[in-house]
């Protein structure tokens, strides 16, 4: 992304932020319809198990009302003969496809069960489902909770249908006898349509699912569409132009062009206004360039004049640029020192002292504009002269001296030949004597 221009990261800025709210949406319309889904069909559970529940105490209630009914009304028969009737009776009763009823007391003993007779007279104080509920001991705790019974959830097993099913039994206690009166049916269909609302529901989820990521694909290509067209309009297309205006200024501070326009301010966003601040910074670019070049102009013409040997003229002209107005008070400063110590001409100076070099010692420097070194070399000058007048004078009488001792030396070597003459006389005479002596 750092390489990538700014319309493509604006649109993928445009794209991601669509893609973040159209998921939150959907997400939150999932979350919504799921929360209403699972509250609506645990509802719907609930009052389903409700409605069974209500559905089998309604039976219950009926067996009861027929037992009461044949207790009450045959008061002249005895208690066994009651009995008798009232488990024929109910044995008999049924409702729907394989409703049925049985009796038991609150000691667990089956008093009539019209499908599995063998249980008659067993307690069924150990009988458990295959969950570990005690069936039997439940419906008597249920039975003798409340007057108009309650329901005992258990699981058993199903003809036709494989693993154990979830069972409601609803029970009725009627007191005189001690009876228990319950029926009982299997809620499974119940489940199964719990589970069949749950598959619809997650079937209407995904369909949602499915149409909004669509929908929201074809949102964010219409809006990605939109998007652009506004985006190159007024984004894009001030920023390219800005861009090139800002591309064209450097090119012009770094002497690349010679001339460079004004940006074109198309809106007063911040791109307009930054283009404002660059056309401000443009005029004073522009005028600080011309100042700097009238100034590196003069600056030229006062190096060719110190080429020259002049020292006497200045950099005169100004700029806004603090680098270059310091580098003009610095040659400026330069030379007032140079002509303070050379003179402003340095041409004089070096005259003299060509003619110095050649022993020629007469020229003078103009005292008042030559500076502390023409000066110096004037004191010089006079020391010089000063020395070669003392030398002339010790060389005249040097010559002076020379030639008395000129004199000198030849009158001693007059004296010396007339000497020698002397000694050779002497060594003859000598030479003879002693020649005489050996001869005696």
């Amino acid at each position: 992304m750092k390489n990538s221009s700014i319309k493509l990261k604006l649109l993928v800025l445009v794209i991601f932020s669509i893609i973040i709210v159209a998921s939150t949406i959907i997400v939150n319309s999932i979350i919504s319809i799921k929360n209403i889904s699972e509250t609506n069909i645990s509802k719907y559970e609930k009052e389903s198990y409700k409605l069974k529940e209500l559905e089998l105490k309604n039976h219950v209630e009926s067996a009861i009302n027929i037992l009461i009914g044949i207790a009450e009304k045959s008061n002249y028969k005895s208690v066994e003969e009651q009995q008798a009737i009232v488990k024929e009776v109910i044995k008999n009763m049924t409702y729907g496809k394989d409703g049925y009823f049985w009796i038991n007391d609150s000691n667990h003993i089956v008093i009539m069960h019209p499908i599995k007779p063998t249980l008659i007279g067993k307690n069924m104080f150990n009988s458990k489902d295959p969950n570990g509920v005690m069936i039997y001991q439940e419906i008597v705790k249920a039975a003798n909770a409340k007057k108009e019974g309650g329901l005992v959830k258990y699981g058993w097993t199903k003809p036709g249908v494989d693993g154990v099913q979830p069972k409601f039994s609803y029970v009725i206690r009627y007191e005189p006898w001690d009876w228990i009166i319950g029926t009982g049916a299997y809620v499974d269909n119940v489940q199964r349509e719990v589970n069949a609302m749950k598959e619809e529901t997650n079937s209407e989820i995904n369909q949602i699912i499915t149409k909004t990521l669509i929908l929201s694909i074809a949102v964010a290509i219409i809006i990605s569409i939109i998007f652009i067209f506004i985006s190159n309009k007024v984004i894009i297309t001030p920023i390219i132009k800005f861009q090139n205006g800002l591309l064209e200024f450097f090119k012009f501070i770094n002497k690349e062009i010679t001339e460079v326009k004004p940006l074109e301010i198309l809106a007063n966003d911040e791109i307009g206004k930054m283009s404002i601040v660059v056309n401000e910074n443009i005029d004073k670019t522009q005028k600080i360039i011309e100042q700097d070049a009238k100034l590196i102009d003069n600056v030229k013409e006062i190096v060719k004049s110190v080429n020259m040997g002049l020292l006497d003229k200045r950099v005169t002209k100004e700029s806004d640029s603090q680098s270059l107005s310091d580098l003009k008070n610095l040659i400026n400063e330069m030379l007032n020192t140079l002509q303070n110590l050379v003179g402003a001409n340095i041409n004089n100076l070096s005259a003299v002292l060509e003619s110095y070099s050649n022993y020629d010692f007469t020229k003078q420097l103009d005292k008042s504009n030559s500076g502390k070194i023409g000066n110096e070399i004037m004191q010089l000058n006079a020391m010089i002269t000063k020395m070669l007048n003392q030398n002339n004078n010790d060389g005249i009488i040097l010559e002076n001296s020379s030639k008395e001792l000129s004199q000198n030396v030849e009158t001693i070597s007059k004296n010396a030949t007339s000497q020698a003459a002397s000694l050779e006389e002497t060594a003859a005479s000598i030479e003879e004597i002693t020649s005489n002596i050996k001869n005696t």
